[in-house]
């Protein structure tokens, strides 16, 4: 019993891509002050969601890549002549291992989408001085990053049959610090990295379509597999806790 426990447990680890075929990660770090009168002591850090989300998926043929980090929010108190300080550490990365299948020799993965770096705030209303900066690596996304509203395809290069990776790590950091002018302290703060991505080709090395190739994932069981595990497993943890409580009762009447 206490092994079926166990593996169920090892399984629902997986929870955070239980719906996608990657290895994700977020990070969401956020630290305010406030100083007035020779004190110094924590205020709450106020942001919004959506924030950080990344995930690679494939569904239906077509693999789709979504990484968002998003650092949108606010401190402030209502203590005047106060200086409000704070830092932010925003980081979202998705990665997993795949195989394109169905041809032979090099190819080109086609990813169609678009970015948004847009609305990358450095000094909002009624701020001091906010200082933002955004950090990006990836094995197959252009970097510097593209404009706002970027949507050229992205061509990914593989060997039929032999497993690649994927991975992209956006990060968002940045500080301030109020100017504390005889009013309460404020500061707010956005700024975005964003890629929204499907794959809509598989072409050879000649940039012709492959019919009938497709991609998969090696890296992480599919979803559907994950489920009908944890399904037998839950339903042989049932039967063996039956199984148990039966047996207790016979030895009771005996």
């Amino acid at each position: 019993m206490r092994s079926v426990q166990l593996l169920v447990l090892a399984l629902l680890a997986t929870a955070p891509c239980f719906q996608s075929l990657c290895l994700a990660d977020t990070v969401e770090i956020c630290n305010a002050t406030a100083s007035a009168n020779g004190n110094t002591f924590s205020i709450p850090c106020n942001t919004y969601t959506p924030s950080s989300q990344a995930s690679i998926t494939i569904s239906r043929g077509v693999l789709s890549i979504d990484l968002l980090d998003w650092a949108l929010g606010h401190v402030s108190t209502s203590i005047p002549g106060a200086v409000v300080s704070f830092s932010i550490d925003w980081e979202a990365s998705v990665s997993g291992e795949f195989e394109v299948t169905g041809g032979s020799g090099n190819g080109e993965l086609v990813l169609t989408g678009g970015s948004d770096a847009g609305n990358f705030v450095v000094d909002l209303p009624g701020t001091g001085g906010v200082r933002l900066s955004g950090d990006f690596t990836s094995n197959f996304l252009p970097f510097p990053w593209p404009y706002p509203g970027y949507r050229a395809p992205i061509d990914v290069p593989f060997t039929f049959g032999v497993p690649f990776d994927l991975y992209a790590d956006a990060i968002l950091t940045g500080e301030g610090t109020s100017a504390g002018s005889g009013s309460s302290g404020f500061l707010n703060w956005e700024a975005i990295l964003q890629w929204d991505l499907n794959s809509t080709e598989i072409l050879d090395s000649n940039g012709n379509p492959v019919a009938g190739a497709g991609i998969s994932s090696v890296s992480v069981p599919e979803p559907s597999t994950i489920a009908m595990a944890l399904l037998m497993l839950v339903a042989l943890a049932v039967q063996l806790r039956l199984r148990n409580t039966s047996a207790r009762a016979q030895t009771k009447k005996l």
